[in-house]
């Protein structure tokens, strides 16, 4: 529930930029941090109240926040964001362990 509402507190300033200025890259972008903060509230919620180790997600997250970083700085040169997207999309799948195994066919470790 907390999550969702950092998520939804971004709306109305969407909506705001949408009617002044129609700048569709500062929407994306108010977007995607509150995204950011709804997935950091959520992951801070679950170790917090469960005492669920994050250890095992920092590398994925790591990785997202790469792609992110490369999409965002790189609006305008298509060969170099594919280049990167395909880099780090690979990077991510050799991290995230259960995915890996996934791809190969194998059966997932249980949840923790």
């Amino acid at each position: 529930m907390v999550a969702n509402l950092l998520r939804i507190a971004t709306l109305p300033l969407c909506w705001y930029i949408a009617v002044t200025t129609g700048n569709l890259y500062t929407i994306i972008g108010i977007g995607i941090a509150g995204e950011a903060l709804g997935l950091t509230a959520a992951l801070a919620l679950i170790h917090w109240r469960s005492a669920v180790p994050l250890r095992a997600v920092a590398a994925p997250l790591g990785v997202m926040l790469l792609t992110l970083l490369a999409a965002f700085f790189m609006p305008h040169q298509i060969t170099a964001q594919i280049a990167a997207f395909a880099v780090l999309s690979a990077l991510m799948l050799w991290s995230c362990g259960d995915l890996r195994r996934y791809v190969k066919g194998k059966h997932m470790s249980p949840a923790l």
